[in-house]
């Protein structure tokens, strides 16, 4: 790229997230749900691939629901 300007220090400073319970999701949109559909399809991808297998994640699930 002719005009990219590459940073003088490679940057460092990123979200680091160690368990999938730190993750937390915002729809901002007052419509259908399907970004909360589509979050919730990641979010169990990322629990199975923690290790957590489905009785696990759908206790998790309950209990957000309640808090």
């Amino acid at each position: 790229m002719d005009y990219y300007i590459a940073p003088e220090e490679p940057e460092t400073d990123f979200l680091k997230i160690t368990k999938p319970e730190e993750i937390r999701i915002c729809d901002p949109a007052a419509g259908p749900g399907h970004m909360l559909t589509y979050a919730f399809d990641l979010l169990y991808a990322i629990y199975e691939e923690e290790g957590y297998d489905a009785t696990e994640i759908g206790l998790k699930r309950r209990w957000a629901r309640s808090t």
